[in-house]
């Protein structure tokens, strides 16, 4: 497997190639000299020689696909590095960790969100004018809509709370990063915009997840007694990204023909999978059947004609095993009892948290069904949860299930644009399967309905909405979705 498809591309050759690579090395070497001895908080300055000597190679060298190595480069890091909002490790201190300070510390801003806004300016004023007409022509303005209807639904929501007695720090707290999807929507419909990089984009990914597989399984080894009651071992999200990963190494199994590359693909995946139960995100596991589920309604009339009676005899096959053995203990009743773990965190027999905190949303949905109770609040405690704010201070403001929180605090115009969002976002995903004339885009279309699926298992029962590499690799992908789409359209002369 070549990885020069898969680079950035603007490396030379001969002494200026050993140059750069003498100072990134020296670079990386200073790097983690000053991460060994510098004391907090001057120890998140230890990434400063490699990102300066990344700059003083890379901007030279870049070519007319400008904004696409920039971004690639940033795609790298931002996936490479850990997102320390979300406690990453635990207790547990590691390299990545500390560099995540870069982008996910906030600041008044984080950096990831200066990335977003500096970056979509970017593309928009080195295009030029004849592109920008073509980007009409492809539909954006109705795109960006859609992508932006959860945001401009939440300000009016927020209108509504200030106007009813609510806070607006509070609310500012709350849709914090909704403006951030439909940035990285546009920034995905720009840099997107050919399958080759669409490629690169999942092979980074891939790249990075096993190599986080790698340190996840390394971190358990050394830190057992850690993580032996810990609730996950890196962090909430990383099982959506790896099972994008785990896709395409089984992809790269399939179809390409070197016996080397399919044992070295078949090795990561092993490790990417004992990674993913380690990890053990039960949100994660429940998206991947739903997946499957929403793919067998787009797999193309010529596939089905050939393998349609194989897939649905394996599918009844599954359901009844599944039926005769719910009520039995794992590993035989496997789907049974993950079903069943999502009520038992308080014991058996008592309301779990979830179900407490849902209880609560709904009724403030019951009590302002029309207009939500406002961005601004907090929601009433009508049924007491147990105080969890040593670990989620915020737990009143933003609750887990995103979808009521959507309802409850914005009524029916926010749920619904919410709705509609990913409604959009597995039709793109599915186009790309299921239309005769997308023949090449269907692998990368599968890819991204696994990850939309994966994102609303996250947002229906854990915070995806307040995660910036959920919002940006969603927005992303659905951009790049909708350009691939509206590309091969137009060359068809559909639009």
């Amino acid at each position: 497997m070549s990885l020069e498809k898969y680079s950035l591309q603007f490396f030379t050759k001969g002494p200026s190639f050993w140059k750069d690579m003498i100072a990134l090395l020296l670079a990386i070497g200073l790097s983690l000299l000053l991460f060994f001895f510098l004391k907090q908080p001057m120890v998140s300055l230890s990434p400063l020689p490699i990102l300066l000597v990344a700059v003083w190679i890379i901007f030279p060298k870049l070519g007319p696909r400008s904004d696409q190595a920039i971004f690639l480069g940033f795609f790298i890091l931002c996936f490479f590095i850990d997102d320390v909002a979300f406690a990453p490790w635990g207790t547990v201190n590691t390299f990545t960790k500390e560099m995540g300070i870069i982008l996910f510390q906030s600041f008044g801003l984080t950096g990831i969100e200066v990335f977003a806004i500096s970056f979509a300016i970017l593309c928009f004023i080195i295009t030029s004018r004849e592109e920008h007409r073509r980007w009409i022509r492809l539909g954006i303005r109705p795109f960006l809509l859609i992508a932006s209807l959860v945001f401009f639904s939440a300000l009016i929501a927020t209108g509504f709370g200030l106007i009813t007695g609510g806070s607006l720090v509070t609310s500012l707290i709350q849709i914090r990063f909704m403006y951030l999807f439909p940035i990285w929507a546009f920034i995905g419909f720009v840099v997107l915009r050919d399958e080759s990089y669409f490629r690169k984009i999942f092979f980074w990914l891939t790249m990075l997840m096993v190599f986080k597989s790698l340190q996840l399984i390394f971190n358990y080894m050394l830190n057992r007694e850690v993580y032996a009651e810990a609730e996950y071992i890196y962090e909430h999200y990383f099982s959506a990204y790896l099972t994008v990963a785990m896709l395409q190494l089984l992809y790269w199994m399939w179809r390409r023909p070197e016996g080397l590359v399919k044992l070295i693909c078949l090795l990561a995946f092993a490790l990417s999978m004992l990674a993913y139960i380690l990890d053990a995100r039960r949100t994660s596991y429940v998206g991947i059947p739903f997946a499957i589920a929403i793919l067998l309604f787009f797999l193309p009339k010529t596939f089905m004609r050939v393998y349609g009676r194989w897939i649905v005899t394996t599918v009844v096959f599954s359901g009844v095993i599944t039926a005769a053995t719910w009520n039995l203990p794992a590993p035989f009743g496997l789907v049974g009892s993950l079903y069943r773990s999502f009520g038992q965190e308080t014991g058996s027999g008592e309301p779990s948290y979830r179900d407490l905190e849902n209880a609560n949303l709904f009724r403030e949905v019951s009590m302002a069904p029309l207009t939500g109770l406002g961005f601004g609040k907090e929601f009433d405690e009508v049924y007491p949860l147990p105080s969890i704010s040593h670990v989620y201070p915020r737990y009143k403001m933003i609750p887990h299930n995103q979808l009521l929180f959507a309802w409850s605090y914005g009524g029916p115009l926010t749920v619904a644009s919410l709705s509609l969002l990913f409604v959009t976002m597995i039709a793109l995903a599915g186009r790309l399967i299921y239309d005769e004339d997308m023949v090449g885009y269907r692998y990368l279309g599968i890819f991204c309905l696994f990850f939309f699926v994966q994102f609303f298992s996250y947002v229906f029962g854990d915070l995806g909405l307040q995660s910036n590499r959920n919002l940006l690799l969603g927005g992303l992908l659905m951009g790049g979705c909708f350009r691939l789409l509206m590309e091969r359209k137009m060359e068809l002369g559909q639009c």
